[in-house]
């Protein structure tokens, strides 16, 4: 028959240790007593029984051996005690019985589904035993066995970066081989500057396959005509109690490629500083976009400068990022903070602007006047067109010096030239239609 000892390795050479000690004069007379575990380190799946055995000596008398258990491992949760019953919130005893120089306590490790740090079972030798027995315990007065937790520790990282037009992007979910024979679900979020169902088809939930130990949750891009560099996915997995997130590796970002070449951005040459311009006045508009483009023809944009809109005409800029567009300030023309009139302000006019380098037409949306980006708020441009700040009524001659005279044009401009000059006056003339 064959009789197996969980503890044999380290109790042999525990035992050796005190032969050791008795033959070189060490031991004294009390009793000498070790404790040790069967093992160092246990999986918590793992079914193999612990024990944590006391050797003495000498196998004659009983001997009463006081000890704690204790450690960061709970009892009746992370493990149990089969025999002897003990409490391990209080000191315990147990008995080597005479005849034999050892007594052992054994454990089971229960395997729960919580993801926890490893733990460790710690017992520990007291002091003298009960009715006045005496040990000691010389070289090793405690032992411990360390519970390896077995859920998955998960990171994530990024795998492809998605694109438009049609590049798909993914992150990769793993953890540490080998793989588990059944699925591990996980959870996540998803945030940042990207929106679902505008730059990215909406992530759903996954999970890592069985006898895989890492799954990829694809990234389908949206292919939209908005130019909109530099949208940000950040993909973050969440807590569970089925497995732990590595630290520092459950967080992962894509900045979505773009393919569209907008403008970002309406102000006014260094020609044009803030101020107010009145009639005849040239006004340089520029128009930047996130790439260099090219022009053909004559693109314009429409001026939100009076009762009716007004052009002002591209002349400069092409392959570059900052096209240049002329507004020339004209009768009636009057604004307290000039802008474009919409996002819609830039027309190609018959011509085209693209991409430098390519046939990509660019976004022409501008943007929205008053906001951040436009020209009115960037510049801050007033436009009088009207002569002296003063609108002319019907029939009126206005001059520089502010006198006016009220003559009707039915009487015949020469007439009214002469009498004006008579006066002295130094005039402009300007017909009002009505």
């Amino acid at each position: 028959m064959t009789v197996h000892y969980p503890c044999f390795p380290r109790c042999l050479a525990a035992l050796g240790l005190l032969l050791l000690l008795m033959s070189t004069g060490r031991a004294s007379a009390a009793e000498q007593v070790l404790i040790v575990a069967s093992q160092a380190t246990i999986n918590e799946s793992d079914n193999t029984p612990l024990t944590f055995t006391f050797i003495r000596m000498t196998s004659v008398g009983d001997l009463d051996v006081n000890f704690t258990i204790s450690g960061t491992a709970t009892f009746e949760e992370d493990y149990t005690v089969s025999a002897p019953a003990i409490d391990p919130s209080l000191s315990n005893t147990i008995t080597i019985p005479n005849g034999s120089n050892s007594a052992t306590i054994s454990l089971t490790i229960d395997n729960d589904n919580l993801a926890e740090l490893s733990e460790t079972i710690t017992v520990t030798i007291n002091g003298d035993g009960a009715g006045g027995t005496i040990y000691t315990a010389p070289v090793s007065s405690s032992d411990s066995i360390v519970i390896l937790d077995d859920e998955p520790v998960l990171e994530i990282v990024l795998n492809v970066t998605a694109a438009e037009p049609a590049t798909n992007g993914s992150f990769t979910v793993s953890y540490p081989l080998p793989a588990r024979t059944s699925a591990v679900p996980f959870t996540f979020v998803a945030s940042g500057t990207a929106i679902a169902g505008i730059d990215y088809q909406a992530l759903v939930s996954i999970d890592i396959p069985a006898n895989q130990n890492f799954v990829n949750i694809p990234v389908t891009i949206i292919n939209d005509s908005l130019a909109d560099d530099g949208k940000v996915l950040t993909v973050s997995l969440t807590s569970s109690s089925t497995y732990l997130i590595k630290p520092g590796a459950g967080i992962a970002s894509m900045t979505l490629g773009n393919d569209d070449t907008g403008v970002t951005d309406v102000s006014s040459g260094p020609s044009t500083p803030n101020g107010t311009y009145l009639l005849g006045s040239i006004i340089t508009i520029t128009v930047t976009f996130s790439e260099a483009v090219a022009v053909t023809g004559s693109p314009t944009l429409d001026v939100a400068a009076g009762p009716s809109p007004a052009l002002a005409q591209y002349f400069d800029g092409n392959g570059t990022t900052t096209l240049s567009f002329r507004y020339t300030v004209g009768p009636e023309d009057s604004s307290a903070d000039l802008d474009y009139t919409n996002t819609t302000a830039l027309a190609l006019n018959g011509g085209s602007i693209v991409r430098a380098g390519t046939t990509n037409p660019a976004v022409l949306i501008l943007p929205t006047p008053g906001q951040a980006g436009s020209l009115s708020a960037n510049r801050n441009l007033v436009v009088d067109g009207i002569l002296n700040g003063q609108k002319p009524v019907p029939g009126t001659v206005q001059s520089t010096d502010s006198h006016t005279s009220q003559c009707g044009f039915g009487q015949g401009i020469s007439a009214l030239l002469l009498l004006c000059m008579l006066a002295g006056l130094t005039l402009s003339v300007r017909r009002i239609k009505h």
